[in-house]
């Protein structure tokens, strides 16, 4: 079957009544067009706010000094990968945009005008020395009221992941083609199904040579080599349970949840410079390896 024949429709929605949703993720088997681009950004700005949230609520709030420094560690580092996404889609929608006009009545002139201002600063307060030093420059510059006036003028662009994709053309996709990713707020099931077979090939996906990833993570200083086996044991999987992680990657089957979450910030924090599409997410007692579209 022709690979348009796999194609799906696209799960993107002008609807105001369900919150935005974050792209979780993985190539789409659906046309990227403009609105991808918008109702990425949307959801990413969305996700950014409440980070920065989180993050204000932590800071000061009398918990003992090491439990406050690593709870808004954890954040900071969050506040800053998010930022960073909300940037790239902002980047795509700028440039999916010049061949794919707009008309003014669906999208807001000052919604243009906000996102370039916010995603100028965004770049601006990412120059910082360290995502730490970000997050409190995010706080400091007042950016999460700019983000909120953002995302008030943005349009009702969202990803809807509750009605199951349909092939574009209706005809059943083939049994061997890829599955379509779940929804980045989706709640996991904790199966205990077959894990995916071992690979001992070199592993490509969505264009990431996972074999030059983890190289490059291990000649890059002794601080990583946890980082790298999370990119090599994840290559072939799209999720697994920190239980697994915990036994395949930290080789202790009682390494606790927070240290699991902990090295795949981290190894976000790496893979800036090596291979920036690549990401994981802690979430529901399983980890979840992203890919983010170019």
């Amino acid at each position: 079957m022709s690979e348009d024949a796999r194609r799906l429709h696209s799960p993107v929605r002008w609807n105001d009544t369900i919150p935005a949703a974050r792209w979780p993720g993985g190539q789409p088997r659906f046309t990227i067009d403009v609105w991808f681009y918008l109702a990425a950004f949307r959801g990413e700005l969305g996700h950014l706010i409440r980070v920065a949230r989180r993050h204000a609520s932590l800071v000061g709030d009398g918990k003992p000094r090491l439990v406050s420094q690593a709870l808004t560690g954890a954040t900071a580092a969050e506040l800053w990968m998010t930022a960073r996404a909300v940037r790239h889609y902002h980047e795509r929608f700028e440039q999916a945009r010049k061949g794919q006009p707009i008309h003014r009545d669906d999208v807001s002139w000052e919604f243009f005008v906000g996102a370039a201002g916010l995603a100028e600063h965004l770049a601006d307060a990412m120059r910082a020395r360290s995502h730490v030093d970000f997050a409190n420059a995010f706080t400091a510059l007042g950016m999460l009221e700019f983000c909120e006036v953002v995302l008030e003028v943005c349009p009702p662009v969202t990803f809807d992941f509750s009605v199951p994709p349909i092939p574009a053309d209706a005809i059943p996709t083939d049994t061997d083609g890829p599955e379509p990713e779940p929804a980045a707020d989706a709640t996991p099931t904790d199966g205990d199904g077959p894990r995916p077979a071992t690979r001992t090939s070199p592993i490509k996906v969505d264009g990431i040579d996972f074999s030059a990833v983890v190289t490059a993570l291990r000649l890059n200083g002794k601080s990583k080599p946890k980082q790298a086996a999370l990119v090599e044991y994840m290559s072939d999987k799209d999720e697994a349970t920190v239980e697994d992680v915990a036994e395949h990657v930290h080789d202790r089957a009682e390494t606790p949840d927070k240290t699991i979450r902990s090295n795949a910030d981290a190894t976000n924090i790496s893979l800036e410079g090596v291979e920036p599409r690549l990401r994981f997410v802690v979430k529901a007692g399983r980890v979840f390896r992203m890919i983010v579209p170019e």
